[in-house]
């Protein structure tokens, strides 16, 4: 069967707009969970879950991911720095009583060796990169899974990862808000309704990333 692991990055409440249309066609998805500690520039603010609509999300079967703290570039920082993002996510999980997280999205997208051995010490699943790829669970390391970002920044993305899908690779996606105030991170709700009624037609198991895994 055709797959698609399907994710959100985050916590962006216009995501939830989204959810009705997963669960009417039985997706499952990844949520990716941040938490921006310095305020963001007003042109980018966007309203956030709340911790009691992340709990309706776990609840409702949709598996809560590990984005960091501060969503910083993690190549610039060293071990301990680290370790704080995402202990400091997981405590953040904790305290919301969510599920402890069991995978991880790099933030901002880049691969780092160094997170990456810190995350398998830890005994996270697997992490997500945004390496624009088809995902071969024969050779890639499931701490680097590439995924390809569906928003207006990348014109025409979706197709050049139905076309990955085609040649026997996975498909990740990944979508910010549905719509999203930070435009180049946007994609607006009947695109993605479009997307995903293509995926239901063509008969894609459609998945989040720890799902995918634990098959």
């Amino acid at each position: 069967m055709k797959q698609v692991i399907l994710t959100f990055d985050d916590r962006v409440a216009s995501q939830l707009e989204a959810v009705a249309l997963l669960k009417e066609y039985g997706f499952g998805a990844t949520f990716y969970i941040n938490r921006f500690e310095e305020k963001r520039p007003e042109a980018e603010e966007r309203p956030l879950m709340t911790a009691a609509e992340l709990r309706l999300l776990a609840g409702a079967g949709f598996e809560l991911g590990n984005h960091s703290v501060n969503h910083p570039d993690f190549s610039t920082l060293d071990d301990a720095e680290i370790e704080r993002e995402i202990d400091g996510m997981e405590r953040m999980f904790a305290a919301a009583g969510l599920p402890k997280p069991v995978t991880f999205a790099y933030p901002g997208g880049p691969f780092c060796e160094r997170a990456a051995a810190i995350l398998r010490q830890r005994g996270y699943l697997a992490a997500r990169t945004n390496e624009h790829r088809g995902y071969d669970p024969e050779t890639d390391s499931v701490m680097r899974i590439p995924a390809f970002p569906v928003a207006n920044k990348y014109p025409g993305i979706f197709r050049e990862a139905v076309a990955a899908g085609q040649e026997g690779r996975v498909i990740v996606l990944i979508y910010h808000g549905i719509p999203d105030a930070a435009l180049h991170c946007s994609t607006a709700f009947a695109e993605f309704k479009m997307q995903m009624k293509y995926l239901k037609e063509e008969h894609y198991r459609v998945t989040g990333l720890a799902e995918f895994l634990r098959r």
